[in-house]
């Protein structure tokens, strides 16, 4: 494997070099480099790397602007001082997120986690496999219906929150607070209604794009939400969703 390694602090980058080479003695440090412009030119003018570790605060700036510049699909481990660039490194190839002083344990599993994936699909064409689904032409719900003590009411889909199965039924949330309760199932509804909108985060909740208050990435790799009106704090997305969660985002 050839590794691109992107560290502004000379001590650091030697320090993460000399784990990488203990961790993975075969693997070729192909460049260092410490700034946006000198991480551009190198991605320019050589075979994009297997993998990138990538701090997020460089010499002239954060790294994210690199990949405004210039078009990489390599999987990247991010390394930061701070955690308030995890939702944004999330979005961008992301493999793992390391806070300084890196642990070499930490190194390590972000290693394995890579190599498990790297005989996956590629994460474009994941991506491109998954932009093609939402392109092509489906018949989308709209609209539900909900029986009441009167008789029924319509819906929007587009008013929903997020959806809750719970005792063998489907508790539907507004956007407003609104609770109404349906017998179809999950699966149905996750196959019906917008997948741009739309997205399983596990067993239990489907919820609509705009009801994500907050996402956090746990130092376990697991991903926390928190969704709008609702008082349930364990929501994780499961973990063999999280790449398509990490898609979904991005579309």
């Amino acid at each position: 494997m050839v590794v691109l390694i992107v560290e502004d602090e000379t001590a650091a980058a030697r320090q993460l070099g000399n784990m990488l080479s203990k961790l993975r003695p075969r693997w070729q440090i192909a460049g260092m480099t410490e700034s946006i412009s000198e991480t551009v030119q190198w991605l320019t003018n050589n075979p994009l790397p297997d993998i990138i570790l990538m701090d997020i605060q460089l010499s002239d700036g954060e790294c994210f602007a690199i990949f405004e510049q210039i078009e990489i699909h390599t999987p990247v481990i991010f390394t930061t001082a701070f955690d308030e660039y995890a939702i944004r490194a999330f979005k961008v190839n992301s493999i793992d997120y390391l806070l300084k002083p890196i642990e070499e344990e930490e190194l390590a599993q972000a290693l394995v986690k890579y190599e498990s994936l790297h005989h996956m699909p590629s994460m474009n064409a994941q991506l491109t496999k998954l932009m093609q689904h939402l392109a092509s032409p489906v018949n989308t719900r709209e609209r539900m219906l909900f029986r009441t003590h009167n008789g029924i009411k319509s819906i929007e889909c587009s008013d929903i929150a997020y959806i809750k199965a719970q005792d063998k039924h489907l508790y539907v949330y507004t956007f407003n607070g609104e609770m109404n309760i349906t017998d179809q199932s999950l699966d149905e509804l996750a196959q019906s209604l917008s997948a741009r909108l739309f997205f399983r985060i596990n067993r239990k909740y489907l919820c609509h794009i705009k009801a994500l208050q907050q996402i956090r990435i746990l130092s376990n790799s697991r991903v926390h939400v928190m969704l709008t009106h609702c008082k349930d704090e364990d929501i994780f997305v499961s973990q063999s969703r999280i790449s398509d969660f990490r898609q979904w985002l991005d579309t």
